[in-house]
């Protein structure tokens, strides 16, 4: 080596020759370059251009001669340096080398094996960034191209080196080349920054590429990938996920996926996740960029937008970071006001419901917000108009959320699957999207379900009434398939699906022939069918054509004669085709010619079928004459019982009334008045002569049927009379004849309703496709059954307990009286007529503005008799029970209405569009209601001895009720309480408490206020009423009033909830004599009771120490000169006690549960949250021990089940958060959980009891209480484990004990014994040894099953005592 280096100084000291004068200096320099590198076992190939060698040794050599002779370094580095400054030699160097070891190198170029030497890094670093800007031309700044990709070529030499030497340096010539340099070539240069500097520099760079990040929006998606691959420090990483928070709502859409994963993925505590998801949730908006990817439309698959990789990036993000999706479901459920709601949330919630591990919270949380209203139509609209290129990904995931949704039972819910359907077939307006959407919808047709069935018609019907019809036309043939599934629906569904046919088929179609159409075919076939059930669906289909024909004159004159023509032999068709006809009409959906043409025959068939004139000589002799209003003066008969007389003519009787309706329909459509069939209102009906009346049960069958019948006829005809004429303005008489009739029909069904107590076969002539109802007798006395069934049969055995507990509960020992039995005796007779209501005609929605008739000089309360008002007060009910009828849960899951399928009248108005029309009925039954409490408050029943006077009285209170449960209906009505309906909601409340209320419009017209108007006035009308039979719906109805009132009111509903409860309360505490409370009503009041005082622990606390404990006292005849007195709950005695003891164990669950504690609170809601925590652990304590004095064995399942819920609610809810605050409350959590466990041992002694005995109540119950018992054992003892706090844990062997403390040697020897030791009866007292015991065992363990197996024993130990 020294050789070498010797002769290499001579060389360079030698006097150059001729040839050499003319040489470059950078020749030179080559030539000292390669003689230094050769040593190291380099060569250079100049034909390849190309340099060969071990990179190792070349290392070593170059340390080597660093180390030996710095002299001919420095001259190396000199060589090295003007090699580099010169292009060509710098493109050479940066070029890979071949090396013989292919293992080792594998085609590192020299430059970058010279790098990896500690001596001559920075010189060589220095170098090349000083050159780096050379080569950033602005010629290159065109194409995004740079000559010869030098600059890449030099950044990729300084990748992953082994160590930087001075890592600082080389940062800082980075930044500053980045800051001067050409946006293109920075964005190159940033990609770069995590490849070359090392750790210590981080920080430095990422504060330079923060700032550069405020200054350069272009430079978004560099950096932000620079910085995913950076090490940053908690609080930097703070600043810069600010910085990139306020970016979102300026970004570019292109630049969103890039920010969106930077943000999802920096995230590492609950804190930074919270301000990532509310920055999301508020800065993210789409809308502005929404119009640019709305343009990228095409039958081809297109790239994905910015918008739909946003999306991608999101889901993402919430895949794998479980947090994420629990803070964001977390922070959605907090919000409690729609307008704070984004579409954004929206879309995140569909994205998390598309992935199977979050879909079931995601289900919840839209269930939940859909349920308050917060998610509406707007919001869902916006949401798929703004990012229906994003969503498209998603949309089988959105069909599955709108197929739950119409399968819910909720209404909001149904709702909302209605309307993603509807508008995903407006805004999805791809070919196959629509079928896929139909082929759904068609699903639930066929799927058996009448609600789902119901929803899919309406969704068909308002994409066809809307203006998306157009777009059903291709699909036309496909909808028809709904037809192979008509025999399957109810006839209300068969009208919706005959509207989507009829309205596709001739709309826009202009005078084409309908004869031989698809529709008009299939129609004619089934009216020609000889089966009455077609030829329903027949006549169905031919009006739905019709009203689809509109003013189409001539079209629809031939479909009236083809329904008149194949109706006209069969009575019952032509009754049938009478009503549907009838709703056409009153639709005003026909030409008026035919209108006209129509009116005539209908009267012409009337007159002909049941009216007969009559002569004056005739009325006075004539005693089948009944309810003649006009006396001497009556023109015409109805004849009734002429036509049953005849086998052949009685079927004309079913014409009678639809025959009227459509006649009466056509008047009003003309326009016509109604004086010319006015007369129809007070003609005599001709039935048989009143004396059969009483000899009734002599007489043959055929003539008591013919009785029965024209009784039934009668009514129905005086029903179809108040049809006609109660929507007409009418004079004082007509309205005095109006409720002549309605008394007339009271009387008729009294007559009818003793008839039937005879004559149990009688049959109502129903349409052919319903069930007759019929009547059968019993043993001793006649009973009425109608079609519905009360549910699964119970065993003997069972039944004396179930009775008990539904029977009466409560009653004052006092004799009843003559008179009360008279006041009862009429309610109980009308349970034959109830049977067969639901086949008498309709009463339509018009007939309840009977109740708000006024006239001059009478008032109300006098005019109105009290079997009248109580008789359209029930109608009312009814009518409003159809219209917001609830879906139950039928077998199979399917989905069935709660009563009858609605009558045709109702279905022609929704729920709501009915409770805006009846406002004005609602107003006056307020003013019904106060002429009843000041009646009643005048008159007392016990002070009338007239027997009618009384019977009338007698109608005053249910009335009363009755009047509760109508406003209680409306007010609970869930879609009436969303927000696009409150101002019908106002306009109900301010019509009730209108005239009562003293305050201006303006300062009731808050909801607030009108609320608390309401509440007051119907809250003094019920402490003067002060009925017992008008408590339970009146604290309904107050109840609704509150709820009505969303969480965000907090001003005034705390008030409210607890006048509430203070009436629930008043009600239990009332000694009410002379009434007998039922379980159920007592249920209601103590529920309300509880759950809406302030503090509902501290009431049942109160329940627990000081009444409980009197009525056991009392059971055992325990005086006590301190407390001599009874306790405050009238209410409460023996037999309510089980009832009682119920209800509050279920509160004290419910009340647990409304705690959930929350991880993130403050210190002083900690400790809050500790003490209600010990509260409640003491209260179920309390109740739980109450099984050693009072052991039936409603009260020990009711402890068993609930009990259970306890233990499980602890272990969801209370022991994460008390696990979490163990260190800084050890002593207070120990004593919590040793006081649990007195509780939880008793639960043990009462599975032994039920084991032993083989109680089948207890038995079940049994294994879920086991398996609780067990759960709380393993967790608690995991968390003293957590916590290092094992000495308060011990395992130990519990003894089998029985229900009265004593101890069981063995359970197979002494099981006889100790059945009958355990059934204590509830005068015998607690043993002394009992409280001994339970001191004594305070560390001793729970057994898990009785035999003595290891269980827990959650003891103090000293240090903790």
């Amino acid at each position: 080596l020294s050789m070498s280096n010797k002769r290499f100084s001579n060389h360079l000291g030698s006097e150059p020759s001729n040839s050499q004068k003319k040489r470059k200096p950078s020749d030179d320099a080559n030539d000292i370059f390669h003689l230094f590198i050769s040593k190291g076992g380099f060569k250079y190939n100049q034909k390849d251009e190309q340099y060969t060698g071990d990179g190792m040794l070349l290392k070593k050599h170059i340390e080597t001669l660093a180390l030996i002779d710095k002299q001919q370094f420095d001259q190396f580095k000199s060589s090295l340096k003007t090699l580099l400054l010169n292009n060509d030699k710098l493109k050479s160097l940066l070029k890979p080398c071949s090396s013989t070891i292919q293992s080792i190198i594998g085609g590192e170029s020299l430059l970058k094996i010279l790098l990896g030497v500690e001596a001559i890094q920075p010189f060589i670093i220095d170098i090349l960034m000083d050159r780096l800007p050379e080569f950033l031309s602005e010629e290159n700044e065109s194409d995004g191209t740079l000559s010869d990709n030098i600059p890449k070529l030099i950044l990729s030499q300084l990748r992953w080196l082994d160590r930087v030497v001075d890592g600082k340096k080389l940062s800082q010539k980075l930044t500053e080349i980045i800051g001067y340099c050409q946006p293109f070539m920075q964005c190159e240069l940033i990609s770069f920054i995590p490849e070359i500097i090392d750790d210590s520099s981080h920080n430095d760079v990422v504060i330079f590429l923060k700032d550069l990040l405020c200054e350069s929006s272009e430079l978004t998606v560099p950096i932000l990938d620079a910085l995913s691959n950076l090490n940053i420090e908690p609080d930097l990483q703070e600043q810069v996920r600010e910085v990139v928070l306020k970016m979102l709502n300026s970004a570019k859409i292109d630049d969103l996926p890039v920010i969106l994963r930077f943000l999802l993925q920096s995230v590492t505590t609950i804190e930074s996740i919270q301000k990532v998801i509310n920055g999301i949730r508020t800065e993210l908006d789409f809308h502005s960029l929404s119009l640019s990817t709305q343009t990228n439309k095409g039958k081809g698959k297109q790239p994905k937008t910015g918008e739909t990789l946003a999306l991608d990036a999101l889901r993402s993000g919430f895949q794998f970071q479980k947090e994420l999706t629990n803070v964001f479901l977390k922070e959605i459920n907090n919000i409690e006001a729609e307008d704070k709601h984004t579409t954004i949330d929206l879309c995140l919630l569909i994205i998390l419901y598309s992935m199977a591990n979050h879909k079931k919270a995601a289900e919840l949380t839209l269930k939940r917000k859909i349920t308050k209203g917060h998610f509406t139509r707007n919001l869902l609209k916006n949401c798929f108009n703004t990012h229906k290129e994003a969503l498209l990904q998603f949309f089988s995931s959105i069909i599955n959320l709108a197929d739950s949704s119409l399968r819910s039972t909720n209404v909001q819910m149904k709702q909302f699957g209605s309307s993603i359907y509807e508008l995903m077939f407006t805004v999805f307006d791809e070919k196959f999207h629509r079928q896929e959407l139909l082929s759904s919808l068609m699903t639930h047709i066929g799927s058996g379900s009448p609600i789902e069935i119901d929803c899919s018609m309406d969704v068909l019907l308002k994409l066809v009434e809307g203006k998306t019809v157009h777009t059903l036309r291709p699909f036309v043939s496909f909808i028809k398939g709904i037809l192979d599934y008509l025999e399957g629906l109810s006839e209300d569904q068969i009208r919706k699906a005959y509207k989507v046919f009829s309205t596709l088929e001739y709309q826009q179609r202009g005078e084409k022939e309908v004869d031989h159409d698809d529709l008009s075919i299939i129609v004619r076939k089934q009216l020609s069918h000889p089966s009455m059930k077609y030829k329903r669906i027949g006549i169905i289909g031919a009006t739905a054509m019709i009203r689809a024909l509109g003013e189409s004159k001539e079209q629809q004159k031939a479909l009236i004669d083809l329904l008149t023509n194949s109706c006209k032999r069969l009575e019952a068709s032509f009754a049938f085709m009478c009503d549907e006809l009838a709703t056409v009409v009153r639709e005003k959906n026909i030409h008026r010619d035919n209108l006209e043409d129509l009116k005539e025959e209908a009267e012409g068939s009337f007159i002909e079928a049941v009216c007969t004139n009559i002569e004056q000589s005739e009325i006075e002799s004539d005693e089948t004459l009944w309810m003649n209003l006009y006396g001497l003066k009556a023109p015409t008969k109805i004849s009734i019982f002429s036509l049953l007389a005849k086998p052949e003519t009685r079927d004309q009787l079913l014409r009678m009334c639809p025959n009227f309706s459509l006649l009466h329909n056509c008047y009003l459509s003309l326009n016509l008045p109604l004086k010319s069939i006015d007369g129809l209102l007070g003609s005599p009906v001709e039935l048989f002569p009143p004396g059969q009346l009483e000899g009734f049960e002599q007489l043959s069958h055929i003539q008591q049927e013919k009785i029965c019948l024209g009784l039934f006829h009668a009514i129905n005809w005086f029903r179809e009379v108040l049809n006609g004429f109660s929507s007409d303005d009418h004079n004082l008489k007509t309205k005095e004849k109006i409720l002549t009739r309605v008394e007339n029909i009271i009387v008729l069904e009294e007559h009818l309703n003793g008839c039937l107590g005879v004559y149990t076969k009688f049959t109502p002539p129903c349409l052919p496709e319903s069930e007759p109802t019929k009547i059968k007798s019993g043993r001793g006395r006649s009973k009425i059954t109608s079609n519905k069934t009360s549910g699964r049969p119970k065993s003997n055995k069972r039944i004396s307990e179930d009775a008990e507990e539904t029977e009466n509960l409560y009653e004052v020992k006092e004799k009843e009286g003559e008179k009360k039995e008279k006041r009862g005796s009429k309610h109980t007779e009308t349970s034959h007529v109830s049977a067969i209501k639901h086949t008498f005609r309709e009463l339509e929605l018009e007939t309840a503005f009977i109740l708000t008739y006024s006239f001059e000089n009478k008032k109300d309360a006098s005019f109105f008799k009290p079997p009248i008002l109580h008789w359209l007060l029930e109608d009312l009910n009814s009518k409003l029970n159809t219209l917001f009828s609830v879906p139950k849960k039928g077998p199979f899951g399917m989905m069935t209405l709660a009563s009858a399928q609605p009558r045709l009248g109702l279905l022609e108005r929704s729920p709501l569009e009915a409770i805006a029309k009846l406002v004005p009925v609602f107003a006056k039954l307020c003013a019904h209601l106060s002429n009843i409490v000041n009646t009643l408050s005048s008159n007392s029943c016990d002070d009338v001895e007239d027997i009618h006077e009384l019977q009338s009285l007698s109608h005053l209170t249910p009335s009363a009720s009755l009047i509760f449960s109508c406003l209680e209906k409306v007010i609970s009505y869930e879609p009436l309480l969303l927000p696009q309906n409150v101002s019908l909601l106002k306009e109900f409340l301010l019509a009730i408490t209108t005239e009562q209320a003293a305050g201006e419009e303006d300062e009731r017209s808050t909801l607030d206020a009108l609320v608390n108007d309401a509440f007051t006035y119907f809250e003094c009308l019920g402490q003067t009423l002060n009925k017992l039979e008008t408590s339970l719906p009146l604290i309904n109805f107050l109840s609704a009033l509150v709820r009505c009132l969303p969480d965000s009111h907090k001003a005034s509903l705390p008030q409210l909830r607890a006048r509430l409860s203070d009436r629930a309360g008043f009600l239990l505490q009332n000694d009410w004599p002379g009434s007998r409370i039922k379980s159920e009503c007592i249920k209601v009041l103590l529920q309300i009771h509880i759950r809406e005082s302030k503090e509902p622990l501290e009431l049942i606390g109160t329940l627990m120490t000081r009444s409980f404990p009197k009525v056991y006292k009392n059971s055992n005849n325990v005086t006590s000169d301190e407390d001599d007195e009874k306790h405050d709950y009238l209410t409460l005695t023996l037999s309510t006690f089980p009832l009682y003891f119920k209800v509050i164990l279920q509160e004290l669950v419910t009340a647990f549960s409304n705690l959930n504690p929350d991880n993130s609170r403050t210190k002083k809601k900690i400790s809050i949250q500790l003490i209600d925590m010990s509260i409640s652990v003491v209260l179920f304590h309390g109740l739980v021990e109450f099984t050693k004095y009072i052991d039936q064995t409603k009260i020990l399942a009711a402890t068993l089940r609930w009990g259970r819920q306890f233990i499980e609610l602890f272990i969801k809810h209370a022991l994460p958060f008390l696990a979490e605050h163990f260190h800084d409350n050890q002593h207070d959590i120990i004593n919590m959980i040793s006081r649990l466990q007195l509780s939880t041992r008793t639960l043990q002694i009462l599975c032994a009891h039920g084991k032993v005995t083989q109680d089948q109540v207890l038995v079940p119950l049994i294994p879920l209480v086991k398996r609780a018992l067990e759960t709380l054992i393993y967790k608690v003892k995991v968390m003293f484990e957590t916590n290092n706090c094992l000495d308060a844990f011990r395992i130990g062997n519990l003894r089998h004990k029985n229900l009265r403390g004593q101890y069981v040697d063995t359970q197979s020897q002494q099981s006889r014994e100790y059945a009958e030791a355990s059934r204590v009866h509830i005068k015998e007292e607690k043993p002394e040894e009992e409280g001994e015991e339970e001191e004594a065992d305070v560390n001793e363990e729970e057994m898990i099953d009785i035999n003595e197996e290891e269980t827990l024993d959650v003891g103090l130990a000293d240090e903790f005592a």
